[in-house]
């Protein structure tokens, strides 16, 4: 092993591994029965050398942990090869932590806690205002033997922004960096998430959440904050496209909230409302497309027109978070300061006060950012390489579509708890819509429900077994089949009082998936009944086929409608097996659950295409009526609807 407090390493090739101040030799060795949760913990290890720190390198970890290190091979005093070493399960071992962290305001102090364990210098940098271009004050903060880095300022530092400059060696440069950052336990900030605001969260004084008995109960309708009333004529010009126009009564969206609440819709999900990084929160910073009005329905100008600026508009669905505690502050008039917090909580009450329980969708499983530079890395900069899920060769894993976050990491878990906490506690939502659960580990997401379960009216007023947890349970990429230990995936959630969206319900009544032909049939889009003529060129076999898939669909609709269940029991399938066990029906998959409250059934939701764009995709029009398509439209969303488990239906 060679350490590097100066990041001074360098691979010679056959001459080995110099610049090193420190080196020991490792030891081949057995993992004992106290150390074989290493493995049990990271499956896709298993195979691999075992080696042995000697007494005076374990001795030293806490500042080996802080250096440059590699480990390299010799045989015969020749090198054979080299490599850096991940160090985010020591960190785990000897920095664990569970005390406050982020900014703590008092009638007398202030108190800034970082946990940056790997940092060599911390230091807080105090700006008067958040575009002041003023030199901020440098206070340097001390750091303690739990990793925790400590600053006490006065009172009167209440108002003023900061940010965190952390020195630190980074896995990305293979340099020491000073990077500076925003607090990853932010209460608010300045605009495009710059700098943290020194500040306290006043409590909650808005309204209560309407009735709800029973999280199985739940009947969700997933909704965009700035599509909802962005084009709403009713709408303040002031409030189109922001939080607030949750609140305005007597608007066209105001009326069909309620509606929809008077009808037994109990929960709107929105998209993304935490901040996220890729919309200019500054209305000045933001372009406008220009599109076309004269061009034919079909050309492609206007999608051109709309694309051209794409990455500097006001609308992005929001799965790109920067700070996941603060909410996005291109939804709130201001965003600077408190504005986008209290404009948030009036967004939550306004629904209540429409009959309507509030879920917002929450991303844990990437980051926008990640390392040393650029105003979207957060977590990187605080604990290099420690956050993020990272390969056997050291790279970042990128299969949620960028830097997937590991938590299996023990600051990590507690991070994604933490932060479901605040937005319960803080801002009073109702419940949480995983994005790409199954990238977060089981024992993480069973703990985020223990704390949720935790919150008692009494002490907190908050009905905590009431609010939701659900989320997408696919299995894909380095988590796939356990690679990374038991996550939070469909095949592992029953009995766990968590829900999972059930792509099969979907599959069956629609027709095919994301990643096939969009023109595939299915129970509800033609399937059999209307299929396409041979010289459409759409492989759905041959018109036996397509009868048994027709059967074989309707079979799996019926278990999905009754819930999932998988204990549940087929009297007989379209064979004629009787007695069938809902979990082994057809090769198995579509009944998976204990419990209604663990199936999210849904036939569309914001990705791909709406539920009409779907049915004209698949039902020839050659053959079909519009109105005979709206029919199709209504025989998917009955089937959602008289279904057991949780429904959860797309504002198109």
């Amino acid at each position: 092993l060679h350490a590097s407090p100066s990041a001074e390493l360098a691979d010679l090739g056959m001459a080995g591994v110099s610049g090193a101040e420190l080196e020991f030799e490792l030891e081949p060795t057995v993992i004992t029965t106290d150390e074989v949760s290493v493995f049990e913990q990271n499956p896709y290890l298993n195979g691999c050398g075992c080696l042995r720190l000697p007494a005076a390198a374990r001795a030293a970890a806490k500042e080996l942990c802080k250096q440059q290190l590699a480990v390299s091979i010799r045989v015969e005093d020749e090198a054979w090869d080299c490599t850096g070493v991940q160090v985010g399960a020591l960190l785990d071992c000897l920095y664990r932590y569970d005390g406050t962290l982020g900014c703590s305001l008092s009638d007398s102090e202030v108190k800034l806690a970082l946990w940056a364990p790997t940092a060599v210098d911390v230091k807080a940098l105090i700006y008067d205002g958040p575009g002041s271009r003023l030199k901020p004050t440098e206070q340097e903060m001390t750091p303690g033997d739990d990793g925790v880095w400590r600053l006490q300022g006065p009172a009167t530092w209440d108002g003023k922004y900061y940010t965190y400059q952390v020195e630190a060696f980074h896995p990305v440069t293979g340099r020491f960096e000073k990077m500076e950052t925003p607090d990853p336990y932010s209460l608010a900030c300045s605009a495009d998430a710059e700098r943290s605001l020194i500040c306290h969260l006043p409590p909650w004084d808005q309204s209560e959440p309407p009735e709800f008995s029973h999280r199985a109960d739940a009947v969700i309708y997933e909704l965009h904050v700035r599509d909802f009333s962005v084009k709403d004529s009713a709408v303040k010009n002031a409030w189109k496209g922001k939080y607030l126009a949750f609140e305005q009564e007597g608007t066209n969206g105001d009326r069909h909230l309620r509606q929809l609440a008077a009808a037994g819709m109990t929960h709107v999900h929105l998209l993304p409302t935490a901040d996220f990084g890729s919309v200019p929160e500054r209305a000045a910073d933001c372009k406008k497309p220009d599109v076309p009005r004269r061009k034919a329905p079909d050309s492609d100008d206007q999608q051109l027109a709309v694309m051209a600026v794409a990455d500097q508009d006001a609308f992005n669905w929001g799965y790109d978070p920067v700070l996941f505690s603060v909410p996005e502050g291109s939804y709130a008039t201001d965003p600077d300061g408190l504005a986008r917090v209290l404009e948030h909580r009036r967004m939550v009450a306004g629904l209540h006060k429409k009959g309507l329980r509030v879920v917002v969708d929450v991303v844990y499983n990437h980051c926008y950012g990640s390392g040393p530079v650029g105003n979207h890395s957060v977590l990187d900069k605080c604990v290099p390489g420690y956050y993020l899920r990272r390969n056997e060769a050291g790279g970042i894993e990128n299969s949620t579509c960028m830097n997937n976050t590991a938590t299996e990491r023990a600051m990590m878990e507690r991070f994604v708890a933490d932060m479901l906490m605040h937005w319960a506690v803080h801002h009073r939502v109702d419940g949480f819509r995983f994005d790409l659960m199954g990238h977060l580990t089981l024992c993480c997401i069973q703990r985020c429900r223990a704390m949720l379960d935790s919150l008692t009216l009494k002490e907190h007023g908050i009905d905590g077994p009431r609010l939701l947890m659900y989320g997408e349970g696919w299995e894909f990429g380095e988590i796939e089949n356990g690679a990374r230990g038991p996550m939070a995936c469909q095949r592992m959630l029953a009995g766990t009082g968590v829900g999972s969206f059930n792509d099969h319900l979907r599959a069956a009544v629609l027709g095919g998936n994301a990643f096939e032909d969009p023109r595939l049939q299915g129970f509800a889009t033609g399937l059999a009944l209307r299929p396409w003529p041979a010289e459409a060129g759409v492989s759905q076999g041959e018109d036996f086929r397509q009868n048994e898939n027709l059967r074989i669909a309707a079979d799996k609709i019926r278990v999905c409608m009754a819930a999932g269940l998988r204990n549940y029991r087929l009297i007989e399938d379209c064979f004629g097996q009787k007695d069938i066990s809902a979990c082994e029906l057809h090769g198995g998959g579509a009944a998976y659950v204990d419990a209604p409250e663990e199936v999210v059934n849904f036939i569309c939701v914001h990705d791909n295409e709406t539920l009409y764009d779907s049915t004209v995709w698949k039902l020839p029009t050659a053959c079909t009526s519009p109105e005979e398509r709206m029919r199709a439209n209504w025989l998917c969303t009955a089937i959602l609807a008289l279904g057991h488990g949780v429904p959860l239906f797309h504002a198109e």
